[in-house]
């Protein structure tokens, strides 16, 4: 163990938190590939763009929701994981558990794109949030 001296049964919590870190990581950056870049051709170049962008807007503003609450997440998890003193075999199942919860949340973003409502989508991706069992 590279000179370091552990408790039986007990892990460092370096590991927990740069396995934790990383899978949050992964999540934002599935939830940023949902938004594509706008394909421009022809003449009037800067009007298609600004229509892009404002088409888009739905879109980036449910990732921007979605990312605040990774972001909300992930501090929380980062004091809980800071407080401990150390990490057993139950939090390892714990914090795997709590992970595959927040990535099954990251999954109402991308249906954004798939439902569409009065606002683009961010209502019905709002009401998903707010009404997950």
């Amino acid at each position: 163990m590279s000179g370091a001296s552990y408790d039986l049964g007990y892990l460092p919590k370096t590991r927990v938190e740069a396995f934790s870190d990383g899978v949050i990581a992964i999540i934002v950056t599935i939830l940023v590939l949902e938004i594509k870049v706008p394909r421009l051709e022809g003449d009037r170049l800067d009007e298609q763009l600004l229509a892009a962008l404002w088409h888009a807007l739905p879109l980036v503003g449910a990732y921007a929701v979605s990312f605040m609450v990774l972001l909300v997440f992930w501090v929380a998890h980062h004091q809980l994981i800071h407080s401990l003193r150390r990490v057993d075999r139950n939090l390892l199942w714990l914090n795997g558990l709590f992970l595959m919860i927040v990535a099954l949340d990251g999954r109402e973003f991308g249906s954004v794109t798939t439902r569409r409502g009065s606002l683009g989508g961010v209502v019905p991706a709002v009401a998903a949030f707010c009404n997950d069992p």
